[in-house]
Parts: structure tokens; C-alpha cells; sequence
């Protein structure tokens, strides 16, 4: 396996598996004791860590070889859409004790799956029916697009006057 050992890839995979770490003992605290937010906040450090990993892999020369770079290409790691809500639902625990998570809330994840099914989609598009990377032609991510870190951004900025106006 191909892997160029630096400064900066090592450090970013250090954080990127200390944050993974750090996701599986949360889990398991808010599993044991019940605690939704510790469950939401392992959810949350999980997807930290999964936003660290391209950068990381990149450092280490990923993205200059195959299968490497396909792998990276292929695996939607910034799941920017998703990361405002969790959020959102871990502050919710924190602040109404009463709060329980319902099938109604569920809306709040349809960006998050449609972005997931435009990357298996571009996936099966590029495998099965192109034979080649027809979509990562230009060789970049599709997650680092600019269209979606402005969706992104714009997001976490919804999520952000939501839960503001749920304070007050």
C-alpha cells in the first residue's frame, strides 16, 4: 500500500485516528448510559475525522496514483450537507432534555442522501456504463467542486439560525 510518509499527512492521520477513536468511545458511552448527545457528538467526531482522511491520504500520495485516487474520487469523505444537521440534533439533546429523535426529523437528512446518491450514481456511471472516469476526467474531487462547499456552507448557516431561534 501506498503511503509517503510526511509531516503532514502523518499529522492529519494522527488526528484522523484519534478523532476516530475518540467517535467509538462516545459511542459507547452514550450507548451504555443512554446519552443521546454523546451519540450525536461520536457522530459528529466521526464525520470530523472522515473530512481530515482525503487530506491526509492526499499528503501521502494518493491522489497521484490508481487505485488510490479512484478510491478518493469515488468515496464521498466531506459530507458537508450532513455535518450541520448532526450537529444541530447533538445541540437539540444538549439543550431540551426531552428531546427524542422521530420519524418526522427525518427531512432533515435529504440533502445528505441525495448528495450520497449523486456519488453512487457518478460511481456506477463511470464503472458500468462509461468504463472510465467520464466524471473525474478533469482530475478533481467532486467534493472539493465549489458549488458544493458553498451548499455546504450555506448549510451549516441554516442550521446555525435554526438552532438559534430554538434558544430563543
Amino acid at each position: 500500500m501506498l503511503f509517503d510518509f510526511n509531516f503532514k499527512s502523518t499529522t492529519l492521520l494522527f488526528c484522523c485516528f484519534h478523532a476516530t477513536l475518540f467517535s467509538v468511545l462516545l459511542l459507547t458511552k452514550g450507548a451504555r448510559k443512554g446519552e443521546k448527545s454523546s451519540i450525536w457528538l461520536s457522530i459528529f467526531t466521526f464525520l470530523a475525522a472522515l473530512y481530515i482522511l482525503p487530506f491526509a491520504l492526499g499528503y501521502a500520495g494518493w491522489y497521484s496514483r490508481n487505485p488510490y485516487r479512484e478510491f478518493l474520487f469515488y468515496v464521498p469523505f466531506q459530507q458537508l450537507f450532513l455535518f450541520p444537521v448532526v450537529l444541530y440534533f447533538y445541540f437539540q439533546t444538549l439543550l431540551d432534555k426531552n428531546f427524542h429523535f422521530s420519524k418526522n426529523l427525518v427531512w432533515h437528512f435529504v440533502p445528505a442522501i441525495l448528495y450520497l446518491l449523486y456519488n453512487i450514481f457518478i460511481f456506477l456511471a463511470d464503472k458500468f456504463y462509461f468504463g472510465y472516469s467520464h466524471f473525474y476526467a478533469n482530475g478533481r474531487d467532486k467534493d472539493f467542486d465549489s458549488w458544493y462547499q458553498v451548499a455546504g456552507f450555506l448549510s451549516l448557516a441554516t442550521y446555525l439560525i435554526l438552532g438559534v431561534m430554538d434558544i430563543f
